[in-house]
């Protein structure tokens, strides 16, 4: 069967229960006393390492890791942010916007020497059971969620925003909100870190608004970044139904369609995998794959992202994997012979699931070739998930501790629709959606009204 990514149209093909938004008053930094956002604003909090958060605890008083990172080692860190917060709104350091709005949010970045614009707005959505008119779209790892439940109840607030994506192809919404914010100046605009530029605009405009509303009721969405935090809002909301607001999840919603989404694939390194033997993987792998030994791991990488996605003289979807082995000190391309034969090895996935490069990574080479079943990986055990080709190449110099890494590309924002809207979701770490969203720009009290 010759396959290709299914083109993916703004409506869903089942019937389903479509998404439901509405603005609200958000919380800002007032910028009468904050001159300057890259002081105050951070990254998400579970990207910033122990000593990122001290650098950026360091950098203001007022920096916004103090609420969503509270300091350890105190009696009650939850009650110290939740008090930390209604300290610093009784001072003005935040204020509440006077009406109802939603958000614009562009961010300019730069990615291997090209300049892109991610376009996509902020605003509430209604908690509904995933499966309906939100989507998971990857397997997660088991993760207490106590520790954002804890900060949630002692703050009644949504302090980051979790991530969604949409598929509107025509860019409608875009387009009502490129509109909006036409010829007039940004609300916050700041530098980050890493030289990219974000800028905020809130729209209260009740046409525009009930334009956007409108429209987004014939979506359905793809949970981008932040599963557990979705579901622990969910919970939060069933433990407190006296609070309505708790109905609803701040969240930072981005057009699959815009040329500033950028998924980066996540690479695999194996570890205490140094019984295996190789001879005895290559001539299992030789079966199903083609097996090109190339001279270096740079050139095999870009030889695996030069082959097109899709042939254009067969029209099937290429499937090319590249492997870097310590134990022999070689690196290998490997490219599906017949793609085909995943019709008849995996008959209960779908078509879409079935031809993931990353399915074929874990059931294909590592589960039948190598031997290690797919429910036996572990991160700390055998195996590691390293986002980027110079992060992993840099964690293969590790001869001692790590064996083989597999470089994959990314996975098409087509195909993420394409199989979550069947009812599955892709495997463990599928998805890099690239940069992170800076928390600190918006915030959501559950309780004001």
């Amino acid at each position: 069967m010759n396959y290709c990514p299914a083109k993916i149209t703004s409506s869903p093909a089942r019937a389903i229960i479509l998404v439901t938004i509405k603005p609200f008053r958000g919380y800002r930094y007032n910028p009468a006393m904050v001159k300057d956002l890259a002081g105050v604003v951070a990254p998400p909090y579970d990207v910033i390492s122990d000593a990122q958060r001290d650098a950026l605890a360091k950098r203001s008083e007022h920096n916004y890791v103090h609420l969503t990172i509270p300091a350890a080692g105190r009696s009650d860190k939850y009650a110290s942010s939740a008090a930390l917060l209604e300290r610093w709104i009784d001072a003005g350091v935040f204020v509440q916007d006077p009406e109802v709005s939603i958000y614009v949010y562009a961010h300019t970045f730069t990615h291997t020497g090209k300049e892109y614009t991610r376009i996509g707005f902020v605003a509430l959505v209604e908690i509904e059971p995933l499966g309906g008119a939100v989507l998971p779209h990857e397997k997660t790892f088991p993760k207490p969620m106590e520790d954002r439940f804890k900060l949630m109840e002692a703050n009644k607030a949504n302090l980051e925003q979790i991530f969604f994506i949409y598929n509107d192809k025509p860019r409608v919404i875009e387009g009502i909100l490129q509109e909006a914010i036409a010829g007039k100046p940004e609300d916050e605009k700041f530098t980050d870190d890493d030289g990219g530029v974000q800028r905020f605009w809130r729209v209260s405009d009740g046409k525009v608004v009930e334009a956007v509303v409108k429209e987004m009721r014939n979506q359905q969405c793809v949970i981008a970044d932040g599963h557990h935090r979705y579901k622990t809002s969910a919970a939060f909301r069933d433990k407190h139904p006296e609070i309505e607001g708790a109905r609803y999840r701040m969240t930072a919603f981005v057009n699959s369609a815009n040329q500033g989404l950028l998924v980066l694939p996540t690479n695999r390194i194996l570890f205490n995998v140094e019984d295996i033997d190789m001879k005895e993987v290559f001539s299992k792998i030789a079966a199903y794959f083609e097996v090109e030994l190339m001279d270096s791991a740079g050139r095999m990488v870009d030889k695996m992202q030069s082959i097109p996605v899709v042939s254009a003289r067969t029209g099937v979807k290429s499937i090319v994997i590249g492997m870097q082995c310590n134990k022999d000190g070689k690196s290998y391309l490997l490219k599906l012979k017949d793609p085909s034969i995943l019709d008849e090895k995996y008959p209960g996935q779908s078509a879409g699931y079935r031809h993931l490069d990353l399915n074929v990574l874990h059931k294909l080479l590592i589960e039948e070739c190598i031997g290690i079943k797919d429910e036996a990986l572990e991160i700390g055990k055998n195996i590691d998930y390293v986002k980027g080709i110079d992060e992993t190449m840099k964690k293969m110099h590790d001869t001692k501790k790590y064996q083989i890494a597999f470089y994959v590309n990314a996975v098409a924002v087509d195909e993420i629709f394409q199989v979550t809207r069947t009812g599955e979701v892709m495997p463990h770490k599928t998805t890099f959606f690239y940069p992170k969203m800076y928390s600190g720009l918006v915030f959501y009290k559950m309780d004001a009204t």
